[in-house]
């Protein structure tokens, strides 16, 4: 919803009449529903729950132009987390015949590209060039052979200690990237101490999904009033569905894929004519890779035990 809130904001800029129906503004609903009837509507944006809902289906009319936009979660997300954007082929169906039909993302490979293709029907596939001119990308190797993750850990943790001052004052404000919600916390409790011992004079803040002291929204308005300096976060929380113009990420623990690193890195970078250039840090190791290998293949349901399941049911 806050991406929409943004989109809304900027379309306006360009003199479109746009509009959004969600939760937030049911008591709007009826008075958008008859500005549609009498096409006085530019611009509607929705989420695919709102898009698959068969009442506003039977509201919507003959738009000419149907927009999907982050379409790489029909495949990423849309067999379990959002299953309604692998259900989007509704609104294709029931939209007019002429209606022209754009899909956009940052990340598809060929499986991603079927599974829209599966949902959305024969499309053009127009790719654009994948190389970030305003993007520069640097591994941090850790070579640690004791098998311990704290010492790996505590390692990382020097890591920024000591390159954190001279990144931001490069940079700019910028995102630390961790998988769990647990690593958020101890990181944004010990950058702090640092940021009040060694008086780097920055303001960090923390986001996950589940968090209560710091909820979306205002993480969101902080970020939008240029209220924090360092955002530490996990992946999926703030990859997507903002947007400013940050100068830096850091990967403090791998991503799971290259798609998910090739998202969460474009958060820095956005505008062409960012000076300096954005920069993005991985922090590596190779305990870390068999880590993330673990969790991956701990994701995916054995092929005999799904053909098992399959031929009962």
């Amino acid at each position: 919803l806050s991406l929409i809130d943004d989109q809304i904001e900027t379309l306006k800029g360009f003199g479109l009449n746009c509009v959004t129906l969600n939760h937030t503004n049911k008591e709007q609903h009826e008075r958008i529903y008859s500005e549609i009837k009498s096409n006085t509507i530019d611009v509607i944006l929705v989420s695919a729950e709102k898009a698959t809902d068969e009442y506003f289906l039977n509201r919507l009319g003959s738009p000419s132009l149907c927009v999907c936009d982050e379409c790489h979660i029909i495949s990423e997300a849309g067999h379990d987390f959002r299953p309604q954007y692998a259900n989007l082929c509704k609104l294709i169906n029931k939209i007019n015949i002429d209606s022209r039909i754009l899909a956009t993302t940052a990340t598809a490979d060929a499986d991603v590209i079927n599974d829209v293709i599966e949902q959305l029907g024969n499309l053009n596939i127009i790719r654009g060039n994948m190389n970030k001119s305003t993007h520069s990308i640097n591994v941090v190797n850790f070579s640690i052979k004791e098998d311990c993750s704290n010492i790996l850990k505590n390692a990382k943790i020097n890591w920024l200690r000591m390159k954190i001052p001279y990144i931001y004052n490069t940079y700019g404000c910028g995102l630390i990237y961790c998988t769990k919600a647990k690593t958020v916390d101890i990181l944004y409790q010990r950058l702090n101490e640092f940021n009040i011992r060694e008086n780097w004079e920055l303001r960090i803040g923390r986001y996950y999904s589940d968090d209560k002291k710091f909820p979306r929204a205002r993480v969101l308005s902080a970020l939008k009033q240029k209220e924090i300096d360092i955002m530490i976060c996990t992946g999926p929380s703030l990859g997507i569905g903002i947007d400013f113009e940050f100068g830096f990420t850091i990967h403090f623990d791998p991503p799971m894929s290259i798609l998910q690193l090739y998202q969460e890195i474009g958060r820095a970078g956005r505008s062409p004519k960012s000076t300096p250039k954005a920069c993005s840090y991985i922090m590596y190791s190779p305990k870390s890779k068999t880590k993330t290998d673990k969790t991956m293949h701990s994701n995916v349901i054995d092929r005999n035990i799904a053909t098992t399941i399959y031929t009962v049911l």
